[in-house]
C-alpha cells in the first residue's frame, strides 16, 4: 500500500538524501533550487521506499505552486498526491494552483483538471482552479 502525505521537518528525515536526489532531478529540469527553507515536502512511500516526492509553497498573491514533482511509478500515486496537495492549497482559501514544467505533463495534468496557461523561459505554465 502507497502511502502519501506531506512531512513536518523533511531535513531530519532518515530518507531525506533519496528525497532531496530526486527533487534535484526535478529541479534540474526546471531551472531552480531543489530545496528551499518555507517549502512543503510531500511524499508517496511504499515499504519503507520513497516512490515520489513533491514540493509546494503559498505564493504572495494568495495561489499555491506545486514547485517539482519527480519519482518513479508516478501512475500508482500521483492522483493521490495530488488530490491531497489541492486539499492542503484549499484549506490555505487558494483560489488555484500554479506549476511550470516540460510540456510532456500536459497529457497527465490535463487528465487530472489543469490547464495549459502559457510559457516561461521554455517551460510551460499549468495552473488548476480550485474554487
Amino acid at each position: 500500500m502507497i502511502e502519501t502525505g506531506w512531512l513536518p521537518d523533511p531535513e531530519i528525515w532518515h530518507l531525506w538524501p533519496e528525497t532531496l536526489a530526486l527533487l534535484e532531478t526535478a529541479a534540474s529540469r526546471g531551472r531552480c533550487a531543489a530545496w528551499v527553507d518555507g517549502d512543503l515536502l510531500w511524499v508517496a512511500i511504499e515499504r519503507g521506499k520513497v516512490l515520489g516526492v513533491a514540493t509546494t509553497r503559498l505564493l504572495d498573491d494568495g495561489r499555491a505552486e506545486l514547485k517539482h514533482v519527480a519519482g518513479c511509478q508516478a501512475a500508482r500515486w500521483r492522483g493521490k498526491l495530488e488530490a491531497q496537495i489541492c486539499e492542503w492549497a484549499r484549506g490555505h482559501k487558494c483560489p488555484a494552483i500554479v506549476s511550470r514544467g516540460r510540456v510532456g505533463w500536459w497529457p497527465i495534468v490535463r487528465e487530472m483538471g489543469w490547464q495549459m496557461v502559457g510559457n516561461d523561459d521554455g517551460l510551460t505554465l499549468f495552473e488548476k482552479d480550485l474554487t
